[in-house]
């Protein structure tokens, strides 16, 4: 089994990471805003560039993941490393950098231009490149419409017009504009190409492009309308190419260079190191890096099989569903974090990420489920911090994943790491888009079978003393309410459903995270439903489907009315005393345990077969639309557990008040 350690123990390795920066001189320069610049390429083998590898991952449930990567550099001249290697949505406040023996002054983020010239030779496709390659060899150029000239004194029309191309009169290319983030500034081209990459993304027209890669400008002259043509036998004269139909000679090129300017853009992280530590080395030696940022991207998903002969004890396995939307994993220490710690600013890009909107890289797997970005506010940034209003609520799971998974479940839960991958006899490699599934452990606990009806009573407004609707439930939390409708059959079979549930023991020495899990007992399957958050020496319990063989009915009968028995905001209201009664009948070949619960409005009094009753204020769920009508109401939940012998019948009885008008 898998050895998990408690999360102390990481966030002593991201301590220990981070020890350093208290040594960074408090006055630093701050980090320098993100302009482009326009460079020459550095060379693949530069010793400055930082090459990074990615150490370790710790992931969390809700698609995000701490993601620590170290490199070595040689410092250039001006004492600087850099990579390229720049994450796109790192969060706010989680990004950092540590050098081993030297401060690091300022760490920058910012736009590289480098712009370079290319040529290739390709056919002629128009007129105006025809004759611009054929500039100096004698044509003859046929018209679109007679040209009238004068010859020996008199007038002559002409169908064309022969002699040697002197030059094509035009404009050399536009200058290149400086780039923008805010596409303010980018060519019509440039344009174009950012549109059509966000069509084919299936992103809206207004989601900032990535910026980054390759960019082609043709370096195409501009106003090009006019060709000089130098007459056989004497006189120049200029003709607009767009009447010109055709072009004849003896020896026709009819082949064109054509000239590109081609741009590489991308994003840059450079480091300022400043003096080395005593016993660190000069500033030329070698220098080790550790950058650490949290961003989204990556995420596991706890299933587990609960199968055995399920009667006194069940066999529970845990396996981790690993989707990598990050980045290429090789070789790297992996650990998988139970819990889902608040991280306040989690969707807020940090600037150094250079992005203009958090790119969530999950989406793209579940495109139906779009990340938000959360914006700051500027109130943000005043003294008052009560001001800031940022949304607190989930995040978008992405991945189509249930909320309940990526939750932190019951919310006392601490966090708990499980370390599948050391990073020293064990390390663990993804590529990008890949997914894979961990064995993570395996355990044998006691089991227990339990059967379970909820009834939750909503009043009927037109008859408030009549239930409107009558529902069973396993767990609120999941959906599994059945409201029927008032035709439903009178017994209420449909909605006082018995539920068959396994209690599950955590008797292991790991607590259980939310997940889906499935039930089976040999090769045949018995349902699949959620296992929620248990702590160690807790217990938990699992839904395996309706009973069959546990039959429940719920009934209500008045007992007595008193009229005008409260007078409340002006109103009066007559008190209507009922009984409720719960039967369950168990025919099964064995004892059944029952646990048996009743919601409603109202005031419950007197309860059968050592019911436990909690009173508590009002709750408008138990009424109709008009709830200010029934506030003189309390809530009252009644818990029933017990043992019915085979084919024998319980009646479980609850005398309760309500007040209506």
């Amino acid at each position: 089994m898998l050895r998990p350690v408690a999360l102390l123990a990481a966030v002593g390795l991201l301590a220990s990471i981070v020890h350093g920066c208290r040594a960074q001189p408090t006055g630093a320069a701050p980090a320098g805003d993100a302009r482009s610049s326009i460079s020459p390429a550095p060379r693949p083998d530069d010793p400055a560039r930082l090459t990074l590898h990615t150490d370790r991952l710790v992931v969390f449930k809700d698609g995000y993941a701490l993601v620590v990567k170290s490199a070595m550099a040689t410092p250039g001249p001006d004492g600087q490393v850099f990579t390229d290697e720049v994450p796109d949505a790192a969060v706010l406040g989680c990004f950092w950098a540590v050098a081993d023996g030297r401060p690091i002054t300022t760490m920058r983020a910012e736009w590289v231009e480098n712009t370079s010239e290319r040529s290739r030779e390709t056919a002629c496709t128009s007129i105006v490149e025809i004759l611009r390659a054929n500039t100096g060899k004698p044509v003859t150029l046929a018209l679109n419409s007679p040209f009238r000239n004068t010859e020996f004194g008199a007038p002559v029309e002409k169908g064309s017009i022969t002699g040697t191309i002197a030059t094509v009169l035009e404009l050399p290319p536009e200058p290149r504009r400086p780039f923008d983030p805010d596409l303010v500034n980018l060519s019509p081209e440039e344009r174009e190409a950012h549109l059509r990459a966000r069509a084919l993304a299936g992103m809206a027209p207004t989601t900032p492009p990535d910026l980054r890669g390759e960019f082609v400008r043709p370096l195409i002259p501009t106003n090009s309308n006019l060709v000089v043509i130098d007459q056989q036998g004497g006189g120049r004269i200029i003709l607009p190419i767009a009447d010109v139909r055709a072009v004849d000679g003896p020896a026709l090129v009819t082949t064109t260079t054509r000239r590109e300017e081609v741009t590489l853009r991308h994003k840059r992280l450079s480091f300022d190191l400043g003096e080395p530590r005593p016993g660190a080395g000069s500033l030329s030696s070698p220098a080790n890096l550790t950058i650490i940022y949290f961003t989204a991207g990556i995420r596991w998903i706890p299933t587990y099989r609960v199968g055995g002969e399920l009667k006194t004890d069940a066999v529970v396995n845990l396996q981790a569903e690993l989707l990598n939307e990050l980045e290429d994993i090789d070789g790297a220490a992996l650990d998988l974090v139970v819990g889902v710690p608040s991280f306040r600013f989690k969707g807020v890009i940090s600037p150094m990420s250079l992005e203009r909107e958090l790119r969530n890289a999950l989406i793209q797997a579940a495109p139906q489920l779009m990340g938000r970005q959360q914006q700051f506010s500027n109130a943000m940034f005043q003294q008052r911090a009560s001001e800031y209003t940022a949304n607190s609520g989930p995040a978008d799971t992405g991945l189509g994943m249930a909320p309940e998974l990526a939750a932190p479940g019951s919310g006392e839960q601490d966090l708990f790491v499980y370390s599948i991958a050391d990073g020293k006899d064990k390390r663990f490699a993804l590529k990008k888009g890949a997914r894979a599934t961990v064995p993570l452990w395996e355990s044998t606990v006691p089991v227990r079978h339990v059967y379970t009806m909820d009834v939750t009573v909503r009043r009927n407004q037109r008859s408030p003393s009549e239930p409107y609707s009558i529902s069973s439930k396993y767990d609120a939390r999941f959906g599994g309410t059945v409201a029927p409708s008032p035709s439903e059959s009178p017994l209420k079979l449909g909605a006082t459903r018995v539920w068959h549930q396994l209690e599950l023991k955590n008797t292991t020495t790991v607590p259980w995270t939310t997940g889906a899990a499935l039930l089976i007992r040999g090769h045949i399957p018995l349902g699949q439903d959620m296992l929620t958050y248990t702590p160690v020496k807790g217990s938990t319990l699992l839904p395996v489907t309706v009973a069959m063989d546990v039959q429940g009915l719920y009934k209500e009968v008045e007992l007595d009315r008193k009229p005008d028995a409260l007078r409340w905001d002006g109103n009066s209201f007559a008190l209507v005393h009922k009984r409720a009664t719960i039967t369950l009948s168990n025919y099964r070949s064995e004892p059944s345990d029952l646990k048996i619960t009743l919601s409603l409005g109202g005031k419950v009094g007197e309860v059968s077969e050592k019911g436990v009753l909690e009173l508590n204020d009002f709750h408008s769920d138990d009424w109709g639309d008009n709830t200010s009508d029934y506030r003189p109401n309390n809530h009252s939940d009644v818990t029933w557990e017990l043992s019915v012998e085979p084919g024998k019948t319980a009646t479980l009885t609850a005398e309760f008040t309500i007040f209506v008008r």
